[in-house]
């Protein structure tokens, strides 16, 4: 009887334990701009620079990237570190200072990057989407 009543305590601070573990983990969102503020957006690599304004286009590439991204991988600098191929990605406001985010690759992988804030794995599609604007 003892041991059974042991067995309980300690597989209820094994759930608790866990439980606190995985709660004290950091959820970093992709925040985008609301799109009726943003009155364009530049596309950028090292080749290339074009700059959107038309409002259909600024909602697609918007909603390209709008996929509720969540990670708990922080990020730490004002830019990706060591990407193989980078995209910045800057979102303009009428009288308001911009934001942006990175798309890169590294080591096979895509990501999105908001500074300070979270690294965002995405899908090898999303980036060449984000890519063919500088087409």
């Amino acid at each position: 009887m003892k041991k059974g009543i042991i067995a309980i305590v300690i597989i209820i601070l094994v759930i608790f334990g866990f439980y606190f573990i995985n709660k004290s983990k950091d959820n970093y969102q992709l925040k985008l701009p609301e799109k009726d503020k943003v009155v364009s957006i530049k596309i950028e690599n090292n080749f290339s620079v074009k700059t959107i304004s038309l409002e259909s286009t600024i909602k697609e590439i918007l909603a390209i990237i709008d996929n509720n991204y969540e990670t708990n991988v922080k990020s730490i600098n004002d830019s990706p570190t060591s990407p193989d191929t980078l995209i910045k990605i800057t979102f303009n406001y009428e009288g308001e200072v911009a934001t942006f985010i990175y798309a890169y690759t590294r080591n096979g992988k895509y990501y999105l990057e908001q500074p300070y804030n979270g690294i965002y794995e995405i899908n090898q599609d999303v980036f060449e989407k984000l890519e063919n604007y500088l087409n």
